[in-house]
């Protein structure tokens, strides 16, 4: 029985992956979205960052609001890969999203 159901589940997602096509599915989060990117410009003065994000629904460079307490004035991260959290769990395209900047490098807990 266990078979017939793993062979059933394995054949569905086959037929959702042909029909729909599963590069085309949106990121979505439960609370936000941990995404990350380079940093391209940064005005810590005003706490707006671009960065060129690397997650392909929601990639390009984008403008982002932060807290400038987020990053100690020793700190440079311009033109360095960030982690970031994302106020929404859904990446819009004609929003500026607020973000947490995570300055700890990844795999680092």
């Amino acid at each position: 029985m266990k078979k017939i159901l793993i062979i059933l589940v394995i054949a569905l997602l086959g037929y959702i992956h042909e029909t729909y096509g599963l590069d085309n599915l949106e990121t979505y989060g439960v609370d936000n979205l941990v995404l990350h990117g380079v940093v391209k410009k940064i005005d810590k003065q005003q706490g707006i960052i671009v960065i060129d994000t690397k997650i392909r629904t929601c990639s390009g460079e984008r403008t982002f609001r932060f807290d400038p307490k987020d990053i100690p004035p020793d700190v440079e991260v311009l033109n360095k890969d960030i982690r970031f959290i994302l106020d929404s769990p859904k990446c819009e395209i004609d929003r500026i999203h607020k973000i947490k900047i995570l300055l700890k490098p990844r795999g680092v807990s």
